[in-house]
């Protein structure tokens, strides 16, 4: 299986407008552009004993220069993943991804862009 963030990532790229390498990065945001979502493996529970049922989490992170366009954009990331079921994606079948949060508000980063961040719960299978 390969990480849920590449897997996520996938799922962002056809379910939204935003573009692999472009505005959507996996692990860390780089310093451009402006406005941008990363998605980054975040944990989550332990796998089922025999590891072919697992409950991993990622961590969508989305930075903007207006605070409006940066909760819109990560309310545009929930609506894509929250709830999704029974999807099959690069091999792997994720059962249900599911927010584990609301949209929060980091603050704003050292040039002055709005910090946003939500959390989702993932259950798949091989």
């Amino acid at each position: 299986m390969n990480p849920p963030s590449e897997d996520v990532k996938d799922i962002l790229v056809n379910g939204t407008s935003l573009v692999f390498g472009t505005d959507l990065f996996i692990g860390l945001a780089p310093s451009s552009p402006d406005n941008l979502v990363a998605v980054r493996d975040s944990g989550g529970a332990a796998p089922a004993a025999n590891y072919t049922y697992e409950f991993p989490a990622v961590q969508v992170y989305v930075r903007n220069n207006k605070y409006e366009d940066g909760w819109n954009q990560a309310n545009s990331v929930k609506s894509c993943l929250h709830a999704l079921h029974r999807e099959t994606w690069n091999g792997t079948e994720y059962i249900q991804i599911l927010a584990s949060s609301e949209i929060m508000y980091l603050g704003v980063d050292e040039n002055g862009r709005a910090e946003f961040s939500l959390n989702f719960e993932i259950h798949r299978t091989d």
